[in-house]
């Protein structure tokens, strides 16, 4: 989108639900069964709806700028092809320093450790985590690696359904979101089935189908919504639905038990995301603003990082806390440390387990953030090394490429370059 249209309010919410999925992922580290987010891993819902919300708005937009509705087969494989390319340019790269980075940290430094764990990430580096092909016995290195893998899957055959006939796509998609969720219930154990067997797919193939399809429909209500004109009364409404959606989805959310109530959050998930792109309630103009998309600038590599930092962090915790120990005596601040982190571990001073705290919580979301932004610095750098590589190789070819002219000179020897 041009900047001036960039509704920056969903870059806030892309950010806020990428913090929502590693502190479900964190939790996991803990051994009591006290859990801060039971079924908190449904924040991926968001991204799936947000997924087809835009694919819908960049459909419609083709559609205006060219005026071709329904593209040819061949053109509408072009344009899933796009998607895909698009899909991988951005995510590759960051991926490929997030698998790095954890076999770094699990191999404890070693270099060829790490490296030849990364060769055997096939899976991985094909983004087919997730797949009946790229099954990969129900795990991967990076865990929430099979979301990437199911939206370029299920974003690849829907940019083409849509491309070849916009308004009947937008027609299906109510019907195939519900069909979708039937079949997901009458399959699946629970909420948080992802790798689960259902027919020809598996559960995270179905939760994609289902919840693109339901962005989609969205799309169709935000697209007759957004041609109105909204009074101050309507206003006032849609910002209290809009605060009441987020209240109910934190509630169905946090400390909530795994049950069928929390399908419910597909419905607020909904409400977030229609309400940041209209633009017209209080809240998101507050968080229309620059701060929001820098955050969701770097929710994709929080996303991809979050679960190895989690290892990261014990280890550094416990190395703080066994330093603290050890120079109580000498350093009046390992007194300080030590009680400030009495509590955090996962286990209390008497080593009996215990859920992860507010501090837990908090340092770890920093150490996601700090490392997350030196990823972000490092591929910032190496693609300006790249490019700047590529511009020494353009100039040498073209210096190469120009004729060669005699300037007249007594010697007859001297010969510059034609401009």
């Amino acid at each position: 989108m041009d900047k001036k249209e960039r509704i920056q309010s969903v870059e806030f919410w892309r950010f806020a639900f990428t913090i929502l999925v590693a502190i479900y992922h964190f939790g996991i580290f803990f051994i009591s069964p006290e859990k801060l987010m039971p079924s908190g891993t449904a924040a991926v819902e968001f991204f799936f709806i947000l997924a087809g919300f835009t694919l819908a708005m960049s459909a419609k937009r083709r559609y205006e700028t060219n005026g071709q509705q329904n593209l040819s087969a061949r053109d509408a494989f072009s344009c899933a092809n796009r998607f895909v390319i698009q899909k991988i340019k951005a995510i590759f790269p960051i991926m490929l320093i997030a698998l790095a980075f954890h076999f770094i940290v699990l191999s404890g430094g070693k270099p060829l450790t790490a490296l030849k764990a990364l060769m055997n990430s096939e899976w991985e580096l094909m983004l087919m985590v997730g797949t009946p092909l790229g099954y990969n016995n129900g795990a991967a290195p990076i865990v929430p690696l099979w979301f990437l893998t199911q939206l370029l899957v299920v974003g690849y055959a829907y940019t083409f359904f849509i491309g070849r006939n916009y308004y009947g796509m937008r027609f299906a998609a109510p019907i195939t979101a519900v069909l979708g969720y039937i079949f997901f219930t009458l399959n699946s154990q629970n909420i948080l089935d992802f790798y689960v067997p259902m027919w020809i797919f598996n559960a995270g193939t179905v939760h994609a189908i289902a919840e693109m399809a339901m962005g989609i429909a969205l799309f169709g209500l935000y697209d007759y919504m957004s041609k109105k004109k909204f009074k101050l009364y309507a206003v006032i409404l849609m910002s209290l639905a809009e605060v009441y959606a987020i209240i109910r989805y934190g509630m169905l959310t946090f400390h909530a038990p795994l049950a069928l109530e929390n399908f419910k959050r597909i419905l607020y998930i909904m409400i977030i995301i229609l309400f940041a792109f209209l633009g017209k309630t209080y809240l998101s103009k507050l968080l229309n603003k620059t701060v929001s998309r820098l955050l969701g600038k770097i929710s994709l590599t929080m996303y991809l990082v979050h679960f190895t930092v989690g290892s990261l962090y014990f280890t550094l915790l416990y190395a703080v806390k066994q330093w603290a120990v050890d120079n109580i005596s000498k350093n009046p601040m390992a007194g300080t440390y030590l009680m400030a982190l009495q509590d955090t571990g996962g286990y209390d001073m008497r080593f009996r387990p215990i859920p992860m705290s507010v501090t837990d919580a908090v340092l770890y979301l920093l150490l996601v953030l700090i490392i997350s932004l030196a990823l972000q610095c490092l591929l910032a750098l190496i693609r300006l090394a790249v490019r700047r590589i590529k511009q020494a190789v353009m100039h040498a070819q073209e210096r190469k490429s120009l004729p060669l002219r005699n300037d007249g000179a007594d010697s007859g020897n001297d010969y510059d370059r034609r401009d």
